[in-house]
């Protein structure tokens, strides 16, 4: 995999922990970065928006970039949707070497020594899932997501046990159903996750609504760990 290319606004001070925004799939690092100040208008949290490896491009130009998958062929694909339609049953090794390579990411910037919280739109969301299954983190927000490498979850299930997520999915979503939403729900429900789940009217989005709920949703996870060190 190429070095990842990324954003990163650092807090001030001592900050509270990192959040790190994964992107979805025909997007840049700038998308979710341009949030960083609504979701932590104080400038409490790290930042971190990594890009994802696989440029896609029309002609010679790229208009966006991807997570999976890398072949050429199931590229063309993904760009008709017709990819996306068994991801339960699908582990790609994007998925897996994305999340591990952030992670190092987070290591080399001194970023993953306090609380992590992972965070995603869309395929980014699946790529937050993918963190959590991997190591340790301290919260979920995951927006328009679905289930992916079920059986990988399931196997690793107890690294859910007792994580706070956020979770939205709009019930007209013409992208990822909201039905994948609602079996990525279950999946996390039945795992032990300390679930908040907001199904909304709307489509592939991120509501305003959330913003605000993220917001407090980083304001409790950082009083819950408060709390525990105590």
């Amino acid at each position: 995999m190429p070095a990842l290319s990324y954003r990163l606004r650092r807090g001030q001070g001592d900050a509270r922990g990192t959040i790190v925004l994964y992107h979805g799939f025909g997007a840049t690092a700038d998308d979710l970065f341009s949030l960083a100040d609504l979701f932590d208008p104080a400038g409490e949290w790290n930042v971190f928006c990594p890009q994802a490896p696989v440029a896609l491009q029309y002609g010679s130009e790229t208009f966006g970039y991807a997570w999976f998958p890398e072949r050429p062929d199931e590229l063309q694909m993904a760009m008709t949707g017709q990819y996306f339609h068994d991801l339960p049953d699908m582990q790609p090794e994007g998925l897996v070497r994305g999340a591990g390579t952030v992670r190092t990411l987070l290591h080399e910037q001194n970023l993953d020594s306090s609380l992590i919280v992972a965070a995603g739109f869309s395929q980014g969301a699946m790529m937050a899932v993918e963190t959590a299954v991997q190591s340790r983190i301290d919260g979920l927000v995951l927006y328009s997501g679905a289930l992916i490498a079920r059986d990988r979850c399931v196997e690793r299930s107890g690294q859910f046990h007792g994580l706070p997520v956020l979770q939205s999915h709009g019930s007209v979503d013409e992208i990822l159903s909201i039905a994948s939403g609602r079996d990525l729900r279950d999946m996390l429900t039945e795992a032990g996750a300390l679930l908040d789940f907001h199904e909304f009217i709307g489509g592939h989005t991120i509501p305003e609504t959330m913003i605000e709920a993220t917001r407090r949703f980083l304001q409790s996870v950082s009083l819950r760990d408060s709390s525990e060190e105590r």
